[in-house]
Formats: C-alpha cells, structure tokens, sequence
C-alpha cells in the first residue's frame, strides 16, 4: 500500500504530485534531495495508482545502485549494472555496441548522464563498459543456483539434491572433456566434443541415450537460466546436440502383470517382513497409481481415509512442488491402498522427503523376497500396472489422466469426472484384500528391512 505522504494535492494546480525523500543510505549515490512528478489527476484513487508505480520503480532503482556499490562480487554489480540501465529506459549493451549503434543511442544515455560524471558505476552501467565477469565452468551451477534461487523456493530437500546432483554431474563431466574454462570462451568446438564423448560412453558402457541427452538438457538449461539473467549468449553453441533415440533399442520401465499383482504381491502376508511404513506406501501406490514421491511426502491432512469418499490429496505445499500441474489431483481410496491408509493416518514422517530411502527398501526386499519377475522391475513399476488395469477397465482418456497426474492432450472443457465416478470406476477394478487383515500378523512384523 503507498504511503500517502509520498503524494499529495496541489492547490494550486488542483492535481497531485508525487513527492519523495530520497533515502540517505542512497542519496549519494542518486544526486538528488527529493524525487517529484506531477501524477496529471485530480481523482484520488488514480494518484495512488501511478503513485506506487513509480514508487516501486525508485525502489528498484535505488536498490540497483546499492547493489553496485556494496555487491559482493561482481556479478552482483554486473547484474545491478542491467537492472539500472533498464529502469532509466535503455538496453542494456556493451560499449561497442552503443558505439555501432551511433549517435541515436550514445547521445541520450549520454544527456542521461548530465550531471553526474561522478557517479562512476552509473557511468560504467550506462555506457556498457562493464564487462560480465570471466565466470569457470566449475562455478557455473552455483552461478545458476543464485540465479535461480527464487524459482527453487518450493523444492524440498531431496528435490534440491536430485536438482544439484544432476546438473554438477553434467558439468564434472563436461570440465572433464574440455577443462575447466570461462563461460564465453566455450566454443560450438568444445560442445561437439562433449558430444563424441558421449557417443563414445554410451556406446562403451550400454547406456542408453537418454543419459547423454539429459546431460545435453542440464547444460542448455544452466546456460538458459544464466543468459536470461545476465544478457549473456553462453547457450547458443548448445543447440542440435540431442542423440536420436532409437525406437529399437528405448527401454521402458515394465509393469508387473495384473496376474502377479494379485497372486504374489496381495497374497496375505507375503510383504510382511518389509518395514511397515514403507510396506503401506507401497499398498497405497497399488490402488492409486501415485508416485512414490507423492505417497511419501503425503501430510496427514491429505490422507482423507475416513471421509464419504475416502481420498488422497495430492497438492502442492510450501516446502514441495509437484512435477507438473497436472499432477495436483484427488484419488479415491480402494482396497488395498484404503486399507493401508488407514494404517497410516499420520503419513509417512520418515520418508518425507526421502522417497529415495522408500525405492531401496521397498525394491530390496522385493529382491529377497522374489517379487521382482526381472532385475527391471521396481517399485515404481507398480504405477505402470496401474496404468495397464486403467486401459483394460475401459477408462476414457480424461479419466486416466485425471488419475494418473498427466497432461490431457485435448481441449479440456467442464470439470472433468467427479470424485464419485473415480471412486466407481476403482472399485470396478480393484484388486481383492481383506479388508480385515493384520499388519502385524507377520513373523517379522515391522522389521527394518
């Protein structure tokens, strides 16, 4: 809300004025003692309006110039050097460019600077003579990280560790190829070679393309974000390095047959000596499709297991985003996934944020336990089962997607099934489990496998 002292009615004229004190933590480096405009209206609300506008231009302002003189490094000055440039309405440019441009550009940042020749950061800033700084590859992910800060806020923990250990990986691997070296002097030379050797490892190790091709992705999307920031172009020698994935040769996660599901996993307690926090998540998967991550990181208020229509949510919150939009949903709760949920009215304190503790105890003791038809079924195959009895049940493409947390390839139009049609359609396909069955009727009980 602008402070009212920052305008005011002039009675002489009849119309406000915007009138400001410049601060004095910044007055030497603004020049002037108070800042006024004339705001042409008579109207109250208007003036309030253009008001904090311009308010908030001055604090951009003047918190630019701050961050010149005091930053901690320099790119904080080099990043402040654009932002003070855009607000007097320039581009921001080199030197050299201002000077290609001629006197159509060099004249008015020229005017611009009248009177304050001594402000030597506003004039390094204007005239472009402040250069990005000679920033090594081996900074550039945390150079992106502070760029970036912002955007990360919802992450949790172990999103933040997936996020970081992906992008360092692409850059150790990078600096290994072509050495440690300044940003702008990576050439379309050094990405083609980045490129061989990938060729070469996949090849060399087995690995599938995608390997290669996310470490392309980690790359462009460092550089994107840095560019975007600072006016640089470090991206553009990254573009067309993406491998062809070979239809022949892609590998897909397989699903575990709707015939072993209910035979071999949901036989009663033939899952009892896995430990029991991570033996109800993985129930609660089997009748909702979730994802791991999403089960696990589930608050109490979001497991609705004695409601009308017993339910998940599956939501955004402040410490964790989803992986998409699309992936905020409500599922009912059926057989074995409401029973679990049951068990489980507070969640899962010792998985949250640490779905990857979940994988490995849950696919460990499928291995021990000979639930895993072959090496590459894993907990999360469980999902592709979900999505296998979605399509033999007959759903509709709406309502598996709805379900499932993807995009719907079609114009959506109304509100999509309700909460009761779900739960039908779930209960049609559900799975058998006594519904009075003991978790701790096994052996092992809540052992820590």
């Amino acid at each position: 809300m602008v402070d009212e002292l920052h305008f005011r009615l002039r009675p002489d004229t009849g119309r406000y004025q915007f009138v400001r004190r410049v601060p004095a933590n910044v007055a030497h480096l603004d020049g002037r003692q108070f800042v006024k405009a004339g705001l042409g209206t008579a109207i109250f609300e208007d003036a309030a309006k253009q008001a904090a506008d311009i308010d908030r231009d001055l604090e951009e302002w003047w918190g630019a110039l701050l961050d010149g003189q005091l930053g901690r490094d320099a790119w904080e000055r080099y990043t402040a050097a654009g932002r003070i440039v855009r607000s007097m309405g320039f581009e921001p440019l080199t030197v050299d460019q201002i000077l290609d441009r001629g006197e159509v550009e060099l004249v008015p940042r020229l005017l611009a600077l009248a009177g304050r020749e001594e402000q030597l950061f506003l004039v390094e800033a204007v005239l472009g003579l402040l250069q990005p700084p000679q920033d090594m590859l081996a900074g550039a992910f945390d150079l992106y990280m502070r760029l970036k800060a912002g955007d990360l806020e919802g992450y949790s923990p172990s999103q933040l560790r997936r996020h970081r250990q992906s992008k360092e990986r692409a850059a150790d691997y990078l600096i290994e190829v072509i050495g440690d070296k300044p940003l702008r002097d990576v050439t379309r030379a050094d990405a083609l070679r980045f490129r061989d050797w990938w060729v070469a490892k996949v090849a060399r190790e087995n690995l599938t393309r995608d390997a290669a091709n996310r470490s392309f992705a980690d790359i462009q999307g460092m550089l994107t974000a840095i560019d975007a920031a600072l006016q640089t172009t470090y991206r553009a020698v990254w573009g067309g390095l993406r491998l062809k994935q070979a239809r022949r040769t892609q590998k897909r996660r397989p699903a575990f047959s709707i015939e072993f599901v209910q035979r071999k996993i949901l036989q009663p307690g033939a899952l009892d000596s896995i430990r029991f926090d991570v033996r109800m998540a993985f129930y609660m998967q089997i009748e909702t499709g979730a994802r791991p991550s999403e089960i696990c990181n589930l608050k109490p208020e979001a497991i609705r297991a004695r409601d009308a229509i017993p339910h998940i949510a599956i939501e955004e919150t402040d410490e964790r985003i989803l992986k998409s939009g699309n992936a905020t949903r409500i599922i009912p709760l059926v057989g074995v996934s409401l029973w679990a949920a049951r068990q489980v009215p507070e969640g899962f304190p010792l998985l949250r944020n640490n779905e990857d503790s979940f994988s490995a105890a849950m696919g460990k003791g499928l291995t021990r336990l000979k639930l895993r038809p072959t090496p590459q079924h894993s907990p999360y195959s469980i999902r592709h089962t979900f999505q296998d009895r979605l399509l033999a049940s007959g759903a509709g493409d709406r309502i598996q997607t709805d379900l499932m947390g993807h995009e719907f390839e079609r114009v959506k139009y109304g509100e999509g099934p309700t909460l009761k049609q779900k739960q039908q359609l779930l209960l049609k396909m559900a799975f058998d489990w006594p519904a009075d069955y003991d978790p701790n009727s096994g052996s092992s009980g809540r052992s820590n496998v």
